[in-house]
């Protein structure tokens, strides 16, 4: 977020829900366009640990609105 997104703010968020940790982290950066965006190591790490634990990982984002990523795995 600080690094790309030049962010001014960035919040984080993590909760226990029923058996699954919940973990959000917002920014209220640039943004980009998920279906159109040049493919890195940072997105793809994040893809590949959420495999790893068997979790889900869902990013909103929009141009100019910044991004929500939300990781969810069972405990």
């Amino acid at each position: 977020s600080l690094k790309y997104a030049d962010a001014k703010n960035v919040w984080i968020s993590i909760r226990l829900v029923g058996k699954d940790i919940v973990f959000i982290l917002k920014d209220d950066g640039i943004g980009f366009d998920p279906n159109d965006y040049k493919e890195g190591n940072g997105l793809n790490n994040i893809q590949s640990r959420a495999k790893d634990l068997h979790g889900t990982l869902s990013i909103k984002s929009q141009q100019h609105q910044g991004t929500e990523i939300k990781l969810q795995f069972p405990v």
